[in-house]
């Protein structure tokens, strides 16, 4: 036997309220549902009408590829189709492209002067044309950049000097303080080198993209051949001649000299003698170079600096 409870007019009328609002939501959300059924249908329809409409004007393909197979139905729109295709590409790559030579001739403010000494000089000789080239820079190293600009000394203001000196001739590195003074350091360092007869000297700014041998705007020149006579010969000739033709130009020789005017010393060991003294060929060859050019001792480091240890006749060569 169930028992149904007894619901006062208050407790009805509660429950009755709270059964109508379920249902009123329930049909809001019906129609919204119905709503959305209705506006999927519709654009269903819309689209298939769209799609129906283009395959009657171009057939059964899309406007695209009825334009690609008007372009290539006859030979002479494909001909022509070609040749547009290839001037723009041209026209493309004749516009865009850069220049053959874009890069700078050298990023860094730096200038690297190198001296080479003809035959016969020997490394006191270099020695005192390093010192005089050292106390010729020296002094401006104090300067300021606004000197030179006003004509005050023939030198930009150094931010730093290097010079290393060997028998053979002298390297030097320096720095302007204006950065923008470069060139002008470059021909001060090409004037101090022409004051000494018999030397070459080859300056040029240094690089972190190219060499620092000139650059992406240097000419390099290979003379080759079975004589080492004509061979001269011919890199003197080009390089007399280039000096000539460019204006100003900065040439670096390889060897340095272009001369067979070095001193020839042919030597005889006397074997019996060596071996007496326990002196193989290795020993007598290292001697030589130590009396003539110098020769590489050994190496030790001082703090954080290493320093190589040549070996010099102090006679000379």
């Amino acid at each position: 036997m169930s028992v149904i409870p007894r619901l006062t007019d208050k407790e009805g009328a509660e429950l009755w309220y709270r059964v109508e609002g379920i249902y009123l939501d329930w049909e809001k959300k019906h129609d919204a549902h119905t709503a959305a059924l209705n506006e999927m249908s519709t654009l269903r329809y819309d689209s298939n009408y769209a799609w129906n409409r283009l395959v009657e004007e171009c057939g059964d393909q899309p406007t695209a590829l009825a334009m690609i197979n008007w372009l290539i139905e006859t030979p002479l729109r494909r001909i022509t189709v070609m040749l547009l295709i290839a001037g723009l590409s041209a026209a493309i790559i004749a516009g865009l492209t850069p220049p053959a030579e874009y890069l700078p001739p050298g990023e860094e403010p730096k200038v690297f002067g190198r001296m080479s000494a003809p035959p016969g000089y020997n490394l006191s000789t270099m020695r005192e044309i390093g010192y005089d080239v050292q106390q010729h820079f020296l002094p401006y190293l104090d300067d300021e950049p606004g000197q030179f600009e006003s004509g005050e000394t023939a030198v930009p203001a150094l931010d730093y000097l290097i010079i290393s000196i060997r028998a053979r001739g002298l390297f030097l590195i320096a720095e302007p303080k204006d950065k923008g003074q470069v060139n002008a350091l470059m021909d001060a360092i090409d004037a101090k080198y022409s004051e000494y007869a018999g030397m070459r000297a080859f300056t040029t700014r240094g690089s972190i993209i190219t060499s620092n041998n000139g650059g992406t705007r240097s000419i390099n020149l290979d003379i080759s051949g079975p004589e080492l006579e004509p061979i001269y010969a011919a890199a003197t000739a080009a390089y007399n001649r280039a000096q000539e033709v460019f204006g100003n130009p900065r040439i670096r020789a390889n060897p340095a000299t272009l001369s067979l005017s070095q001193p020839l010393i042919e030597i005889h060991p006397d074997w019996e003698r060596a071996a007496e003294l326990g002196m193989n060929t290795a020993d007598i060859g290292f001697t030589v170079a130590a009396l003539t050019d110098g020769a590489f001792v050994d190496e030790f480091f001082l703090a954080d600096d290493k320093i190589d240890m040549y070996l010099y006749s102090g006679a000379g060569p």
